[in-house]
């Protein structure tokens, strides 16, 4: 569930959403001979931002970047928690809350 939900990063000064959803368009986008005149990509702002074949394949390789960093966030989490449950048994096991630390 956590691999599915959207993501937001940074590229070329602006913050840009993310994701799976997005990867399948974007990569759509990349994989085209040519892109058509004036084309453009808008970032998590709603700014359009004009793409070139170079600045699109480039965004495409952050976006990339970034799912990778996500994904491995997640995995390391997971198995800090396995880790913690490890030792838990009875009460302790049966209230132990699956997800992301709180931190203030």
């Amino acid at each position: 569930q956590q691999e599915q939900q959207p993501i937001l990063f940074i590229h070329a000064g602006h913050n840009w959403d993310g994701g799976l959803k997005v990867r399948s368009r974007l990569q759509a986008s990349v994989a085209m001979p040519a892109l058509p005149d004036g084309f453009f990509w808008t970032d998590a702002a709603n700014i359009d931002v004009t793409q070139t074949t170079q600045s699109l394949s480039e965004l495409n390789a952050a976006h990339e970047a970034a799912l990778v960093t996500r994904g491995w966030q997640i995995h390391q989490r997971q198995r800090e928690m396995k880790a913690e449950i490890a030792g838990l048994s009875g009460e302790a096991l049966s209230t132990y809350v699956v997800g992301w630390p709180i931190t203030a």
